[in-house]
């Protein structure tokens, strides 16, 4: 669909598309989207975008594939008030994949993952992921892969004010799994399940 070009769209589906190499909708490129569906789209990096950067409100990802990273490789996205349900990596056994992104960095607030599939981070592979008022459910063990970890309210330079970054993450702390030179600062915000 666009190939390094910046996009403003609301009230829109993107579904279908697909490519064998980069970017199923987006290669390179600067995205606001409100209101939109992406339903669908695969490529090898990036079932939806590949190294671009997003701002998304009120949004729908659901259905997209690709070999890494479902909906997103690298890049920067934040992201308000949207839904990311059973998007899938190809990538059997493989550390690099995720089911939602494969690196990258992810600002995301009032948002819910469900259901989405990989062998190397249901949701995440890698990256660095800050989350508030969050609901992370039916992606169980491994959610977060070597992922770098931060509860919004514990970044610099926050008030006493601030409000604490609520989230709910099913799987306990096999949700979030780290090497050694990952950082993990879960907070004292999070709520993860122990079942």
């Amino acid at each position: 669909v666009a190939y390094r070009s910046d996009w403003t769209v609301t009230n829109s589906q993107f579904a279908g598309n697909s490519v064998e190499q980069d970017g199923g909708v987006c290669y390179q490129g600067d995205w606001t989207v409100t209101n939109n569906q992406f339903i669908g789209n695969s490529a090898r990096l990036g079932g939806v975008s590949e190294n671009s950067i997003w701002e998304v409100t009120n949004s729908v990802f659901s259905g997209n594939f690709a070999e890494y990273g479902g909906v997103g490789y690298a890049g920067d996205w934040t992201v308000t008030n949207s839904s990311f349900i059973e998007n899938s990596t190809s990538s059997v056994g493989c550390c690099n994949a995720g089911g939602v992104a494969s690196l990258g960095v992810w600002k995301v607030t009032n948002s819910s993952f469900f259901g989405n599939t990989s062998d190397g981070g249901r949701v995440a592979n890698g990256g660095t992921w800050k989350l508030s008022n969050c609901i992370v459910w039916g992606d169980t063990n491994f959610v977060f892969n070597n992922a770098n970890f931060t509860n919004l309210a514990d970044e610099p330079f926050q008030t006493p004010d601030t409000p604490r970054a609520f989230n709910i993450i099913e799987g306990g702390s096999s949700a979030i799994y780290s090497e050694p030179n990952v950082d993990v600062n879960i907070g004292e915000g999070y709520i993860l399940d122990i079942d």
